[in-house]
């Protein structure tokens, strides 16, 4: 996974969230509605924002790291939005059928959903807490030579691209002093500045606020 393809899954997964006032009373959005992405890589990408934003903080004191502690709760709670919101599309066919007039709607949703709901309740549980996560990083540290390595290794991800437009990429040659000659300085400083998750997460968590 790259910071193209976590970004991109922050973006579906971000827009399907601030939408959910659009379903029906017991409509769920369909797994398939993630594009082909699932908790998993929702997961991950999270994570990998937050290994990021470590990366490219040249000042970790605690006032930073406070204000990484926010982001990683920021991305807590949308992970645990995924449950009761997302369902296979076999469930989320069947509970779009319901009808909120019935007298046996709520049982029947229950009875439903409960198989699936307690799977990934199990895959939620299973998963590494983003703050632990962060807490990794930190532990870690940037300057560490091996810090993506170790990030990877952490998340059990592999990298996916030799696009040297990747934001990750671009700040690694950066901290390597390998960076392309023929970028220039603004679009490094956009690399730096810019995170897809920031202009998403903050919309849905309003005491995310920015520093």
């Amino acid at each position: 996974m790259s910071y193209t393809t976590a970004d991109k899954i922050i973006d579906i997964y971000s827009h399907l969230l601030m939408n959910l006032n659009k379903l029906g009373f017991y409509e769920k959005y369909r797994f398939s509605d993630l594009q082909g992405y699932d908790l998993i890589d929702v997961s991950n990408a999270i994570k990998l924002m937050i290994a990021y934003r470590v990366f490219i903080s040249s000042d970790i004191d605690e006032s930073k790291i406070e204000e990484l502690r926010k982001y990683a709760v920021a991305g807590s709670a949308a992970l645990l939005s995924f449950l009761d919101n997302f369902y296979p599309d076999k469930i989320v066919f069947e509970l779009n059928k319901i009808d909120p007039n019935d007298k046996m709607a709520f049982s029947t949703h229950i009875e439903i959903k409960k198989d699936s709901e307690a799977e990934i309740k199990a895959l939620l549980y299973n998963e590494e807490h983003p703050d632990s996560f962060l807490h990794q990083c930190l532990l870690i540290g940037r300057s560490d030579s091996d810090y993506w390595e170790k990030i990877y290794n952490r998340l059990g991800i592999t990298w996916e691209t030799n696009d040297e437009y990747d934001k990750i990429y671009i700040n690694i040659a950066i901290k390597n002093g390998t960076a392309n000659s023929n970028k220039s300085s603004k679009q490094i400083n956009e690399t730096k500045s810019s995170l897809g998750i920031l202009g998403n997460f903050k919309k849905l968590f309003r005491s995310t606020k920015n520093k």
